[in-house]
């Protein structure tokens, strides 16, 4: 199977900006028509203007809707090779702060993981690949201040994990990718709560983590690839 094959269909959630807009940029370079998906549809319609619309498909969407996830499942409902989860937020607090917990859990992961089972039907049929975006703050103990994230980042690892031995035999890639700090939108946010700044040869930026996204994709489907960690050089 090459990659993209003909008339190649992908969904990109988080595509307003930061990876996920970088993610779709490659895509569309490499063939693929791309859903674009995110809560606010100016930054949607810019980028599809600008990959060219025949080319893309916006579809705007807050993911922890029901109703929005099953409208967006339902516009690849025929054929589905590429499923990208590059949403997600990040809100400092404890693990033990309920709120934040169950507002991070709602997006992080049962937003991905619920689109995921809505657009199997297709993918299993594509014999496709699902792309889950997490964070290397799944992968080390977190500090007081950003345990809640880091919690919500683990049990997205976890539930991709429990996803891919039910997919066995089904020819369908189940890839996590897990980036250090990119220079997006999100980890400003993780900044301001650090109170501290990194300097830009610290920072990995979005065009790295989609460069890698499309080369695991690419790669041979006799492989299996699971997880792939990204971080700045020296970090």
């Amino acid at each position: 199977m090459s990659f993209p094959e003909k008339d190649s269909i992908a969904v990109v959630t988080g595509a307003a900006g930061g990876i996920g807009a970088a993610i779709a940029r490659h895509l569309v370079d490499a063939g693929c028509h791309v859903i674009l998906s995110g809560r606010s549809t100016a930054p949607l319609q810019a980028l599809a203007a600008l990959l060219g619309k025949t080319r893309t498909t916006v579809c705007p969407a807050d993911l922890t809707d029901e109703s929005a996830r099953h409208a967006l499942a339902r516009l690849c409902a025929n054929r589905l090779d590429i499923l990208v989860h590059s949403a997600g937020l990040f809100l400092p607090g404890p693990a033990d702060n309920g709120p934040t917990v169950t507002r991070l859990d709602a997006i992080n992961v049962t937003a991905p993981m619920a689109l995921s089972s809505l657009c199997l039907p297709a993918i299993i049929q594509a014999h496709g690949q699902i792309v889950f975006i997490n964070s290397t703050a799944a992968l080390s103990p977190a500090g007081h201040a950003h345990e809640a994230y880091a919690a919500s980042k683990r049990a997205l690892k976890h539930a991709a994990d429990a996803l891919r031995p039910s997919l066995k035999g089904r020819h369908v890639r189940v890839l996590n990718v897990f980036p250090g700090r990119t220079d997006t939108a999100m980890l400003q946010k993780v900044l301001e709560n650090e109170a501290g700044t990194l300097t830009p040869p610290a920072l990995l930026q979005p065009d790295d983590i989609a460069q890698t996204v499309l080369y695991c994709l690419r790669t041979s489907r006799r492989l299996e690839l699971t997880d792939i960690v990204i971080r700045p050089e020296n970090a």
